[in-house]
């Protein structure tokens, strides 16, 4: 439906979107920490169950899926962008250890996180 002034969304449509927005901020802002899935519905004002189905709706992702690959690309962001960062130093501001950042950055972009460093730093990416 539209009205001469744009589209009309229903109030809950446009209030979902709002807390999904919401809760990727939340995670994002806090990658280094130890997140819940029970903190980040309640920092939406969401039942755990409720925020679950609604992130995977809105996102195509669970919560924790997503939540993880925002911790990868953001290590993948520093090691491009932050050589005076150590893997070590990278994989705790994502709140990762460094062997876990290791194996997820190697599942998830093919490379260890120290080999795609050496490329950036070359400018050999692809």
């Amino acid at each position: 439906m539209a009205t001469a002034s744009g589209p009309v969304y229903p109030v809950r449509a446009y209030q979902s979107d709002f807390r999904m927005w919401r809760a990727k901020e939340f995670m994002r802002r806090n990658l280094q920490r130890t997140l819940s899935l029970a903190e980040v519905s309640r920092h939406v004002d969401m039942s755990i169950s409720r925020f679950s189905h609604a992130f995977k709706d809105h996102s195509s992702l669970a919560p924790g899926r997503w939540l993880k690959s925002a911790r990868l690309e953001r290590a993948r962001e520093l090691l491009e962008k932050s050589p005076e960062l150590s893997v070590k130093e990278i994989a705790a501001s994502v709140g990762l250890n460094s062997s876990r950042l290791a194996k997820e950055f190697r599942k998830e972009f093919g490379v260890a996180p120290k080999a795609y460093r050496q490329r950036a730093l070359r400018g050999k990416l692809s």
